[in-house]
């Protein structure tokens, strides 16, 4: 098993997605262009925010992430994906758990992404020495840890609360004022959480699956491939239930290093992402022929203003 392969590479592209996405559309996440301090001292000095404000701190987040989304040098861009991730983590006052999932994997990733020397993280996994693939595949069982302990830590403290235990849990999250359904998402809910039957078994199918996704820590290929999609659709729904999407994205995404992790996915192969690859490889070549050009040129225009000084 190779771990710098393309799963990789889907899933740390999907996680600096949602935390660009999260920057491009809350413009209210620094109120009056500041960020929140404790007191005086930033929890984070070097955060993006402290050191550039809010405002344009969140224009350079973007376009900082949307490297770390296109692909491309993961030993470069892993470092600067840790530091916006590690810096919308510490700076607004207000965020749901997926920041904070997005920043634990950006570290974890870290690793990695400075043992891969690809031009683009969508190439297939390329020969490496013995010891390359040995620390990959440690720091690899580290994320994989980290997603096994997320599910093993909501699984543990939805058990601890009553409402989990007798059923009833999912009704009081869908009507909850702060981050519960909309009108319309209560109205399609309604048959399942006013069922006395239904909501129950519902409520328990959660608390079941987390547990079940903790323990595929050990699972092997055959039980990993058929838990991932029903994984996925448990994610999809809370985004349909409570409109995070920005975690669902997260948490598919470490999904996949959690249960998609030992077989390619052939992205470099597929349409669009091939297309832009190719366009993005094209740009650099095109940025080494003018530097080329340059180079070139610059010594003979030195050399003719001495032609030039001579004459006159």
């Amino acid at each position: 098993m190779k771990p710098f392969n393309d799963v990789y590479g889907v899933a740390r592209s999907g996680i600096a997605l949602a935390t660009l996405l999260t920057l491009a559309a809350n413009t209210n996440l620094f109120p009056l262009g500041t960020v929140l301090l404790d007191g005086e001292t930033p929890a984070f000095g070097w955060s993006l925010f402290v050191l550039f404000g809010g405002h344009w701190g969140r224009f350079l987040g973007v376009g900082l992430l949307a490297l770390v989304v296109s692909g491309w040098r993961p030993r470069f861009t892993g470092v600067l994906h840790l530091w916006v991730a590690a810096s919308l983590t510490h700076s607004p006052g207000i965020l749901d758990g997926g920041e904070h999932v997005a920043q634990a994997m950006a570290l974890l990733m870290l690793p990695l992404s400075l043992l891969d020397g690809r031009r683009w993280h969508w190439s297939a996994a390329p020969d490496t020495s013995e010891p390359t693939r040995v620390a990959g595949r440690v720091f690899l069982f580290g994320l994989q840890l980290q997603v096994c302990l997320i599910y093993l830590e909501a699984f543990v403290a939805k058990f601890e609360v009553a409402e989990w235990r007798n059923g009833t849990a999912l009704y009081y999250w869908a009507a909850d004022p702060l981050v519960g359904s909309g009108p319309v998402v209560q109205s399609l809910l309604a048959p399942v959480l006013s069922n006395a039957l239904l909501l129950p078994l519902v409520t328990w199918s959660v608390l079941a699956l987390e547990f079940f996704l903790a323990a595929c820590i050990i699972a092997g290929p055959r039980v990993r491939r058929v838990v991932l999609p029903v994984a996925l659709m448990f994610h999809a729904g809370i985004a349909f239930m409570h409109g995070i999407s920005s975690f669902a994205l997260i948490m598919m995404s470490c999904l996949l290093l959690y249960l998609r992790f030992d077989k390619p996915l052939g992205v470099a192969q597929w349409g669009l992402i091939r297309r832009c690859r190719l366009l993005g490889i094209r740009a650099m070549d095109i940025c080494s022929d003018v530097k080329s050009l340059g180079t070139a040129w610059l010594p003979g225009r030195d050399k003719r203003r001495a032609a030039s000084g001579a004459g006159a």
